[in-house]
């Protein structure tokens, strides 16, 4: 079975009819129009880097931010079965209980996939509050259960509301950007320079440069955003819960005007038939498998339940190391290599054996 990643990538048709967007009147479909054109400029033709060999998508394909949904290759990226057409969904449900035609403002949520935005897309669904976009950002590198709770959410969301999520991505992806982006700031490469390290690729993410959050997710969706804004007023909903106010801005912010703390958010998950495929048993938060800032329980979880992943996660800690040395960029953690891991966990797993 191919890596679910490249299962992603290969499609070359889409299968069903294409999904429409029901609750928006004439001149906001023309705003979303201009939406999708600039979100899409640039995302034409990627071929992604990586240590895997990735398919060329097909042109017709890798409009990676149209109308479509998350899942617009018309198959599930984990099983490969197709997915389900709109007909074959439950017919969607008008938005008639409360007129949202006349608004001033178009109200867009920013979807992560975690349990705190899941949670504020289904509480505003069943509060009848208006939804006009709902935005994903897809860094390339999510858990496998993670690609198929979004798909299972863009369902929902479209036999309850008509609309399908837009999803947002990099046109280089993750790796281009952890091992070939060139420096361009003159005091890094000066540093880098000093240092004796390349002058491209950012390496793992870190405490102080946090640049994976930034490049494939907020800069996205901080652009697309802004577009919309040039033409219409935007009320932009974050998920954050109600015991993480201290990370609210200058967006909306739903959950901690209702009190819904994070239990509370993966519950309403939950009671709506969201498990997220166990992930939040596994881990504390739904990140990237690849990402550093996981506890070391966790990464022994990625190691025993996602085998493929680890070795995916070994081969880019080799190419850090091979590319950036012994310095702090060449380090996965400030302790530990993934390879050091890889020992420690078998060493562990060898013990409980002969235990």
């Amino acid at each position: 079975m191919l890596f679910y990643k490249e299962k992603f990538l290969a499609i070359n048709k889409l299968k069903g009819k294409e999904k429409t967007e029901i609750n928006l009147n004439i001149k906001e479909n023309k705003l979303m129009e201009k939406f999708r054109e600039y979100v899409c400029k640039d995302n034409k033709n990627v071929q992604k880097k990586s240590n895997y060999e990735w398919d060329k998508v097909d042109k017709n394909t890798t409009n990676n931010c149209s109308k479509e949904s998350h899942n617009q290759w018309g198959y599930n990226p984990i099983t490969g079965e197709e997915k389900k057409s709109d007909e074959e969904i439950k017919s969607p449900k008008q938005q008639d209980k409360k007129d949202f035609s006349e608004r001033d403002s178009l109200s867009v949520i920013n979807l992560s996939g975690g349990k705190d935005s899941t949670a504020l897309l289904i509480l505003m669904i069943e509060k009848e509050l208006p939804i006009d976009i709902v935005i994903n950002a897809d860094p390339w590198m999510e858990f496998p259960e993670m690609y198929e709770h979004l798909e299972r959410v863009d369902e929902y969301l479209y036999r309850e509301r008509g609309i399908h999520i837009t999803t947002l991505r990099h046109p280089k992806g993750f790796e281009w950007l952890m091992f070939e982006e060139p420096k361009k700031r003159p005091n890094v490469i000066q540093r880098r320079i000093e240092n004796h390290l390349p002058l491209y690729g950012n390496s793992w993410s870190g405490i102080k440069v946090r640049w994976c959050t930034g490049a494939l997710k907020t800069k996205l969706i901080d652009a697309a955003v802004r577009q919309i804004k040039t033409e219409k007023a935007v009320l932009h909903h974050m998920g954050i819960a109600a015991d993480e106010e201290k990370r609210c801005k200058d967006k909306q912010y739903p959950l901690v005007e209702w009190g819904i703390t994070e239990a509370k958010a993966l519950q309403i998950c939950y009671d709506h038939g969201f498990d997220f495929g166990g992930l939040y048993e596994k881990h504390k938060r739904a990140s990237c498998y690849c990402c550093p800032f996981q506890r070391i329980l966790e990464l022994q979880n990625l190691r025993k339940y996602h085998p493929q992943l680890w070795k995916h996660l070994l081969e880019m800690d080799q190419r850090a190391r091979e590319q950036f040395g012994s310095s702090p960029l060449g380090r996965f953690k400030q302790n530990w290599s993934v390879e050091g891991l890889e020992k420690r966990f078998a060493q562990e797993e060898k013990k409980l054996i002969l235990t």
